[in-house]
Formats: structure tokens, sequence, C-alpha cells
């Protein structure tokens, strides 16, 4: 088993270039060192977003409203809701009437 050697790993996160300043070709210590630049500049981002947010959720001032601001409520029109139920009501009549005649239709079997 290999022994866990920390600055080695770390050296070469911190190497910010390969030694050959020409060399043109992509290796993989360059990718995962750039995988984990742009996830560590990621993680700090929302890290520190969300710790502002949490502060002005705190101090309540995230989501009031300035008390000069008029707020406009639209509301439904009640009129129209009771001409819809209006309308139901009269066809729940109109369907009990057609349940409970008979229908004209003369039946064969008799």
């Amino acid at each position: 088993m290999k022994n866990f050697d920390i600055k080695r790993i770390l050296k070469r996160f911190v190497q910010l270039r390969d030694k050959d300043k020409l060399k043109m070709e992509m290796t993989p210590h360059s990718d995962w060192r750039m995988l984990f630049v742009i996830f560590t500049i990621l993680i700090v981002a929302v890290g520190s977003a969300s710790y502002y947010i949490f502060l002005r959720i705190q101090h309540d001032d995230i989501f009031l409203a300035k008390e000069n601001e008029m707020v406009r409520v639209r509301t439904f029109n009640t009129q129209k809701l009771k001409d819809t139920i209006g309308i139901f009501e009269q066809r729940k009549k109109e369907l009990e009437m057609l349940r409970a005649e008979k229908p004209s239709i003369i039946d064969p079997s008799i």
C-alpha cells in the first residue's frame, strides 16, 4: 500500500502550468486541475449567495413591501361565480328529470 502524500497532491493542484510552456497537449492533470478550480469557485459562489440570502431573511428585510407602495390585489367576480353555480344546478335538475322520465321507446321483447 502506498503512502498518502498530501504535499505531492497539493503540489499538482497549485502548479499552474506544465513545465514546458510551449506544450499544447492536454494532460489528465490539467483537466482535473481545471475541474477542481471551476467547482471550487462555484462552491464558494453558491455558499456566499446562500449566506447572503440567509442573513437577509434573518433580518426580515428581503420580503418586505414598501410602505408607500400600493398593493393591488385582483379578486374574482362573485356574480360570475354565482351564475356558474346556477348553470350547474340547472343541469343537475335537467338530468334528474331525464332519469325520472320513462323512455318512449317500444320494447320489442314484450
